[in-house]
């Protein structure tokens, strides 16, 4: 038995958990590892799927399922076991990738599974991913009507300009019943499944856990917003927008400082 024991902890990755680097600092992991160790339970709340959780599992204690694809994916990340999964629909996905690249010729545009992570754009001159590029994510060329399996979310990537230009030539309003359309970065726009957001991960984890005393979550962008009002205690770093931090119980360091340990210090009053 721990003091923290019935207590989650959710926190969004890129430019939370991570620094501009994408490196964990290091007062993070020691915080992380004090929570968990006095009976916490640390889940991730991110846009990455299980393809590109990169090194992370390898050096975060991750005692709770985490969430995953933006709310698409509840995922045993140690167990590498899918716990929930929702799809789009594959017929309309197929043909909203057409159309995105009509608009883009150039825009990077992934297609992800529970298999793998497919790309739609088979130009040697479209636009790459960096998050792709940095880290060296497998990312499959393949038209889409090859790609096996269902689809959990689609994924335009293209610089900030561009992608704003490419979207205001889409109806979104028009693609609400198949798909939940979201802002998760400032070169990232994905659609997944209607109803799916980090928040939707939140809610089912306290359905299939009635122990669970409280939530904690802490995240900087507009994907986490749903997640941040569902939580029992919310953080926001300081490099977040104004209106995500106007939904903060906590705002805190920025992310390059150690935001996630910063949010327990405050809302638990760990020590480090």
């Amino acid at each position: 038995m721990g003091i923290y024991d019935g207590i989650y902890l959710y926190t969004d990755m890129d430019g939370t958990l991570l620094d501009d680097d994408k490196n964990i600092p290091e007062v993070n992991l020691r915080a992380l590892k004090r929570f968990t160790d006095e009976g916490g339970m640390f889940g991730a709340a991110t846009g990455r799927s299980p393809h590109n959780l990169s090194f992370f599992p390898e050096v975060l204690p991750l005692t709770a399922p985490s969430i995953l694809d933006n709310g698409g994916v509840l995922y045993d990340v140690l167990g590498r076991k899918y716990i929930e999964c929702t799809y789009i629909p594959k017929q309309k996905s197929m043909e909203l990738v057409y159309r995105l690249l009509e608009i883009s010729p150039e825009a990077s545009v992934q297609m992800y599974t529970r298999e793998a992570i497919y790309q739609a754009n088979l130009s040697p001159d479209r636009w790459v991913d960096p998050l792709i590029a940095k880290e060296g994510i497998i990312e499959r060329p393949m038209r889409p009507e090859d790609v096996p399996g269902e689809w959990i979310k689609i994924v335009l990537c293209l610089p900030e300009e561009k992608l704003h230009k490419t979207l205001d030539m889409i109806d979104l309003g028009a693609m609400r019943k198949d798909f939940a359309a979201v802002v998760s970065g400032k070169i990232y726009f994905e659609f997944l499944s209607p109803g799916r957001t980090k928040g939707s991960g939140v809610a089912s984890m306290r359905k299939k856990n009635p122990s669970i005393k409280k939530i904690l979550a802490i995240g900087d962008y507009y994907n986490d917003l749903d997640m941040l009002e569902q939580a029992d205690i919310a953080g926001v770093p300081e490099n977040a927008p104004d209106d995500i931090k106007a939904t903060a119980d906590y705002i805190v360091c920025d992310n390059n400082q150690g935001a996630v340990a910063d949010f327990l210090r405050a809302a638990l009053g760990l020590q480090i």
